[in-house]
């Protein structure tokens, strides 16, 4: 560990994971996606404590940082339908399209 070298590189906000059981290139795997970002409010200010719940799953919902940033584990590919509910706030459901450039939610 080199404490004096700096590394830059863009932010990543999908990670796709691929699974193989066999050396056969011709058999589909197994892939899992999770995704990133951050909720904001109508003004642009950071909401911390946000649940997120993907609609249709039987997860848990994932909740912001003080950050305002989420992270969502082994979510389909395509359309996805979020419930956002802020703290003491009403649900807003948003559609994010995985994978995509950029994960952020805005409240309006």
């Amino acid at each position: 560990l080199d404490l004096d070298v700096i590394v830059r590189s863009p932010l990543v906000l999908t990670r796709t994971i691929r699974y193989r059981r066999t050396a056969d290139e011709t058999v589909e795997g197994d892939s899992t996606t999770d995704i990133g970002g951050v909720v904001r409010g109508k003004a642009g200010e950071l909401v911390a404590g946000a649940s997120l719940l993907v609609e249709g799953s039987a997860r848990e919902s994932a909740l912001t940082n003080h950050l305002g940033q989420y992270r969502l584990s082994a979510v389909a590919r395509g359309a996805l339908r979020v419930r956002v509910t802020p703290p003491g706030g009403k649900a807003r459901t948003v559609t994010l399209s995985v994978p995509a450039a950029s994960y952020d939610i805005i409240l309006e």
